[in-house]
């Protein structure tokens, strides 16, 4: 098992599995959110085998695969899943080490789940880190440098690019927003640009902490203290967040109780919807192209919350197909019970107390048809 995000080691990592093979011996490598091009190199076959809770662009390669599992967990089941049927052998990881004290950096989420449960855990000392997390009372077996001592920086993700159907969409999301609302948002253009144009305070209770956030510290927008699970973003983001608290265990980020209980506003977006409104944002045309990380998570907790929403974000097209089916053919990531507006640059349907038929009804008069 291989800790993920942008700080992920997938150098120590590809020289375990190179290890591996040239024994001849087999393995199974549990991989999450990839990124960028960090697992390029890895090829899933007979002798390794790969499985993830979570498509990205560094691992999409792999989806095709037969030797590929994609397996659907949610977010916040992961601490139950690392205790027992995902329960790890071996785990690897980076860390930044100052003084006798291990810190994790640009991730933190199922990752001390997965110490506390796995038989060793390796970890690469990596100073280029910043310092979020202390790791605390939980061991670490063994540190060991990669091949040749290289170790890498956080992979840099530069900010979404806003378009204009974005922007709108945005505008018409943060103008419901109540004053010290919390809110999560997904990545992507849409959450970027709803961060960027908050006018009133607002709390940020998040899977991801990014660029965004920064700014609108800068602005004075954020009250508190921002969290995520993951921090993606640029160099200078990574400087800033270091010793800030802003990454924390998905026991903490995901948590239901705490979250429902607030004003509380998911701010999600989807690759389809359907007419009754249900959501994927897993796969597309057969490909794991994301998974279903903490959409289902949030979704519930903001329909859940008395004075928060759940909010599904996205354009009416992707190039010249609509975001709007009839029924989804691929798997449904959130129910419709768990779905209570939904935005596009055409408008706002709010979905709460209304049947299927009269779902349909607005759905499709938000996509013209």
């Amino acid at each position: 098992m291989v800790a993920d995000g942008v700080g992920a080691p997938w150098e120590l990592l590809r020289d375990q599995v190179d290890d591996i093979r040239q024994r001849g011996g087999t393995c199974e490598v549990f991989v999450g959110w990839c990124l960028a091009d960090g697992l390029k190199w890895l090829d899933a076959s007979p002798d390794t085998t790969v499985r993830s809770f979570m498509g990205g662009n560094g691992s999409r390669h792999l989806s095709s695969s037969p030797h590929f599992n994609y397996v659907p967990v949610r977010f916040s089941h992961l601490p139950r899943a690392l205790a027992t049927w995902l329960q790890p052998y071996t785990l690897l990881m980076s860390a930044r080490q100052v003084g006798t004290s291990w810190h994790l950096g640009t991730e933190a989420g199922w990752i001390p789940a997965a110490i506390e449960h796995a038989d060793q855990v390796i970890v690469r000392p990596n100073p280029s880190l910043p310092c979020t997390t202390a790791i605390g009372d939980l061991r670490i077996d063994a540190a060991v440098s990669v091949s040749e001592g290289q170790t890498s920086p956080p992979e840099v993700i530069p900010p979404p690019v806003v378009d204009d159907v974005s922007r709108a969409i945005a505008e018409r999301i943060v103008a419901s927003l109540p004053e010290n609302a919390a809110i999560q948002y997904g990545p992507g253009p849409i959450g970027a640009a709803c961060v960027a144009l908050l006018k009133k305070p607002t709390r940020i209770r998040s899977g991801i902490v990014s660029d965004a956030v920064v700014e609108a510290m800068r602005r004075g927008i954020v009250a508190g203290t921002p969290a995520g699970s993951y921090a993606v973003g640029t160099e200078s983001f990574y400087a800033e967040i270091t010793d800030r608290g802003w990454v924390d265990r998905v026991e903490r980020t995901h948590d239901h109780r705490s979250l429902a209980d607030d004003t509380f506003f998911a701010l999600n977006t989807a690759l389809e919807i359907d007419l009754s409104g249900q959501v994927n944002v897993e796969n597309i045309r057969g490909a794991t192209v994301a998974g279903l990380g903490g959409h289902a998570d949030f979704a519930f907790s903001a329909a859940s919350s008395r004075r928060g929403l759940s909010i599904v974000a996205l354009p009416s097209h992707r190039g010249s197909r609509p975001t709007l089916v009839e029924k989804l053919a691929e798997n449904v990531t959130t129910q419709r019970s768990d779905i209570d507006v939904v935005v596009t640059e055409n408008g706002m349907a709010d979905l709460r107390g209304l049947s299927d038929r009269e779902r349909a009804r607005a759905l499709g008069a938000l996509w013209n048809v």
